[in-house]
């Protein structure tokens, strides 16, 4: 019974100090809807100053030219030659995620950013400084008052400054999310690319140069060894098929100076033999050269991936709407929220002091 008495008191008392408070509150009324108020009016003022910003999206998935069947086929074949590593061996490409990540990287956006735009001598960089007005900020500073993007310049020349201020475009991009990278279905192949600029020309076209720059870097990494085995075998082709020349000529050298010799004389026939045992050797040489030059050019064509693009951006851009009713709403709920909490807290501070003077007496 004591126990449910001090329940009962406990939960009186919460009901008491509940409904003290809401009276509280509600005394208040006016002020937390006039702050609340104001909150909404900054939210639909921001929502009408803030710069009109435009959406592209570009399409793509990735494929194989051949495929693994076709590799496996020959893959005996190959290895009866001692020419082996026919297949994909995974890696940092095979995983999409990891392609993703690959697309935002610092090195790919640099590359697309110093890019001439299609149909202008600017680059992406140049413009974006432009539309995003930092040329101010720029020229207050001594060391960054002369800084211009030029294409087809030498990154390794670029000052610390000029360097700096690349990455903090690629910084901003990033942080304030003007590109997103994302496959739309989980079991899709089908990656995204996002991008949102105040200026149309940069949504529009950044989204393709930037694919372009990680499809060049992406197919170079994923044949490099293949290319290498094909050059390499290539070289050694060359090379055998010219002492093979060779060998033809001095064999029909030979031959030609002991046409007609008498048959007792076999000593002076031993340099035609011989040239014609070189002629034999580098015939098989070349054979078994020529297949593994044959079989290596499969392999390089079976890994060169295929970046296929569905859709690209196209003029007219969407225009993304300034949400002028999201943002009315929420700054008008998170001041509201905010001036009740504030209430509430000098509530009760001013009751704890009250409380400490009284024990002090």
């Amino acid at each position: 019974m004591k126990e449910q008495n001090e329940d009962d008191v406990s939960l009186i008392d919460v009901y008491i100090k509940s409904r003290e408070l809401i009276r509280f509150l509600w005394a208040r009324k006016i002020l937390i809807a006039l702050i609340g108020m104001m909150g909404a009016s900054l939210g639909f003022t921001y929502a009408l100053l803030k710069p009109v910003e435009y959406e592209s999206k570009l399409t793509f998935i990735v494929g194989q030219a051949g495929g693994s069947k076709g590799l496996g086929a020959l893959s005996g074949i190959a290895s009866s030659f001692g020419f082996g590593g026919l297949g994909s061996d995974g890696g940092l490409y095979e995983n999409q995620s990891n392609l993703m990540k690959f697309i935002k990287s610092r090195s790919m956006l640099e590359k697309a950013l110093l890019s001439e735009i299609p149909g202008t001598n600017q680059t992406f960089a140049e413009r974006f400084v432009k539309v995003y007005e930092w040329n101010d900020g720029l020229k207050e500073d001594v060391k960054t008052k002369d800084i211009h993007f030029y294409s087809n310049e030498n990154r390794d020349d670029f000052s610390i400054a000029k360097d700096s201020v690349l990455f903090e475009i690629y910084k901003y991009i990033i942080e304030h999310e003007k590109l997103s990278v994302e496959i739309p279905d989980d079991e899709g192949n089908i990656i995204t690319i996002n991008c949102k600029f105040q200026e149309d020309t940069l949504a529009n076209y950044f989204p393709s140069v930037l694919l372009e720059e990680v499809s060049t870097s992406y197919v170079s990494a994923k044949t490099k060894l293949a290319k290498d085995n094909v050059r390499i075998l290539q070289h050694q082709t060359d090379s055998v098929r010219s002492e093979l020349n060779d060998a033809l000529y001095n064999s029909a050298q030979q031959t030609d100076e002991v046409f007609g010799l008498n048959p007792a004389f076999n000593i002076k026939r031993v340099p035609a033999t011989k040239e014609q045992i070189d002629v034999r050797a580098s015939t098989v040489l070349m054979e078994e050269l020529i297949k593994n030059l044959e079989l290596a050019k499969v392999q390089l064509k079976d890994e060169t991936p295929l970046i296929e693009v569905i859709d690209e951006p196209r003029f007219p851009l969407e225009r993304m709407k300034s949400g002028k009713f999201k943002y009315t709403l929420l700054m008008g709920l998170v001041s509201t929220f905010l001036t009740i909490l504030f209430l509430i807290a000098n509530r009760f501070f001013k009751r704890l002091k009250y409380e400490v003077i009284l024990s002090e007496k």
